[in-house]
């Protein structure tokens, strides 16, 4: 299934990701996944949250550089493979896969 990521350009200093969590939280924007990466002195925060339109309209207000994306969302079974079966088949049609994360 295709889900809506929200993808916002923070400083990477302490303090900066929880005063994102705390203006979701106060609009009521619950996280249900995210991925960090830093790059020196910024990094990319990635989020899979229940209202993506409120969570950027947040950002936005904070003066956040934010923006959507859809992304794939898969459920996958806890066997051994399941992840390679997963990703052969991805493969196969074509997808290239430039980061993921788990939820």
């Amino acid at each position: 299934m295709s889900v809506q990521q929200i993808s916002v350009f923070l400083e990477s200093r302490p303090g900066h990701l929880r005063r994102v969590l705390d203006a979701f939280e106060e609009a009521g924007v619950s996280v249900r996944g995210y991925s960090a990466s830093d790059t020196g002195d910024y990094g990319i925060v990635r989020f899979i949250v229940d209202a993506p339109d409120k969570a950027l309209a947040v950002l936005r207000d904070m003066g956040a550089a934010a923006t959507s994306t859809d992304v794939l969302c898969a459920r996958l079974d806890d066997t051994p493979g399941e992840l390679a079966r997963v990703m052969g088949i991805m493969a196969d049609c074509g997808i290239n896969v430039t980061y993921s994360y788990s939820l």
